[in-house]
């Protein structure tokens, strides 16, 4: 597998497909699946953690730790 950097952008490198053997594309496809999981699985993540903040904050008595919280000094 090849890499070049053709833009400003190195950490994109371009792969010359047609240079690699059914068992190396077939590895490359696994890597790619496996990195679209992660990203999904991350972004899911953030999504629950983003909404239950914002019910936290929304049940918080004024002024107040959120409901099942604890002040730490």
């Amino acid at each position: 597998m090849t890499a070049t950097s053709n833009s400003p952008r190195a950490a994109r490198p371009q792969i010359d497909l047609d240079g690699l053997s059914i068992e190396e594309l077939q590895a490359l496809q696994q890597r790619v699946d496996a990195e679209l999981d992660a990203r999904s699985f991350e972004e899911n993540l953030r999504r629950e953690l983003d909404s239950h903040m914002r019910r936290q904050q929304r049940t918080a008595p004024s002024g107040g730790t959120p409901r099942g919280g604890s002040r730490r000094a």
